[in-house]
């Protein structure tokens, strides 16, 4: 199985690349960085766990193998020598009845050591699963909550998520900037180097709602409407990433 550790998922970014992200009042807390300590504990112990129980079953069906065959090279010996001397039918319809006991037993022994495989995979997944999801959790609550302070902090952040949404539609003939009236200032007064990113061949219209989120910035133009916010990227990574989970587990 490929790890999230192993596993890279690109995304835009959310932030200009030269702005370096302050850590002074936002780190991830001892307690989220403990929690995924331990998920990462459980993954450990649930790979070791596997590990032991396939050798354990697979030890078991080697051991079955060889009393099997040795059972079977007797009972083939003794089978001639009972058929020769026997002379009543009874005889022969015990043997065969015994023969076909023992093979029923060690079906029904291969099937449990199934059985433990089975259930060390089903365990592993879960835990698999439980551990990863916390990680992808307490990793996402960590990104919003410093992006979150960065945009709060500066200004031309929130300017620069405005700026890569419109590159992204800068053709369309008319665009239109919707955002909390928290931002309405910073955009508006970043209009002229907006329109700049579309050649000034745009008609660029910036409109504030108070009934959109705060780091919101919605971009609508003939082209459809896009949610450029960073709650919306985040939500967009987070569902990337359990859809990786979910992936690789199931190619198990």
């Amino acid at each position: 199985m490929t790890s999230l550790s192993n596993r890279v998922i690109k995304i835009k970014p959310i932030l200009s690349p030269n702005e370096e992200v302050e850590h002074e009042g936002h780190g991830q807390s001892s307690l989220a960085q403990q929690k995924q300590e331990e998920a990462l504990l459980k993954l450990e112990e649930a790979e070791k766990t596997k590990a032991a129980a396939h050798e354990e079953a697979e030890q078991m069906r080697q051991a079955l193998k060889v009393e099997m065959e040795e059972a079977r090279q007797g009972w083939a010996s003794e089978r001639e020598a009972l058929i020769e001397s026997a002379k009543q039918e009874g005889y022969r319809e015990g043997l065969e009845q015994g023969l076909e006991d023992a093979k029923m037993q060690f079906e029904e022994k291969l099937n449990q050591a199934n059985e433990i495989i089975d259930q060390a995979n089903a365990s592993f997944h879960q835990t698999v699963r439980s551990s990863e999801e916390t990680i992808i959790e307490l990793a996402l609550v960590s990104a919003e909550r410093i992006i979150g302070y960065e945009l709060d902090q500066k200004d031309e952040a929130f300017v620069e998520v405005v700026k890569r949404a419109i590159r992204e539609v800068r053709d369309q003939p008319e665009i239109t900037v919707t955002v909390h009236p928290d931002q309405y200032h910073h955009v508006f007064s970043q209009q002229d180097e907006l329109q700049r990113i579309t050649h000034s061949r745009a008609d660029l219209s910036i409109y504030v709602r108070d009934d959109v989120d705060p780091h919101a910035c919605l971009i609508e133009s003939p082209f459809g409407l896009i949610n450029a916010g960073v709650d919306q990227q985040l939500s967009e990574l987070r569902q990337t990433l359990f859809e990786v989970v979910n992936e690789e587990l199931g190619n198990e």
